[in-house]
């Protein structure tokens, strides 16, 4: 999405939850410049849920929707526990699977 529409993205941010991780992820950005970082941790009884907001120009409403609701897990990790894998979340940073 930065790569492709940096230039109409104004600004943008959010936090998103991601299976298997007791911390949010947060993220903001202005136009093609992004930064994330998982930061605090989920609270007990807080509903884990991912919110975006983008402000800009031309964008396609019904596509990102569409595309950020594909890419909710509504079943099991694809890789089991003990995997180790590589995660971008800004960087590539190694990791394994803790939990499904």
């Amino acid at each position: 999405l930065i790569m492709e529409d940096g230039a109409n993205l104004y600004r943008y941010k959010g936090v998103i939850a991601v299976k298997g991780k007791d911390e949010k992820f947060v993220f903001q950005g202005v136009g093609m410049m992004f930064s994330g970082s998982f930061e605090g941790r989920w609270k007990k009884g807080e509903t884990r849920d991912s919110r975006f907001v983008f402000i800009g120009k031309n964008l396609d409403i019904p596509f990102l929707k569409d595309t950020f609701a594909a890419c909710r897990v509504t079943q099991g990790l694809r890789f089991p526990v003990g995997t180790a894998i590589e995660a971008n979340v800004g960087t590539w940073e190694r990791g394994s699977i803790l939990k499904q």
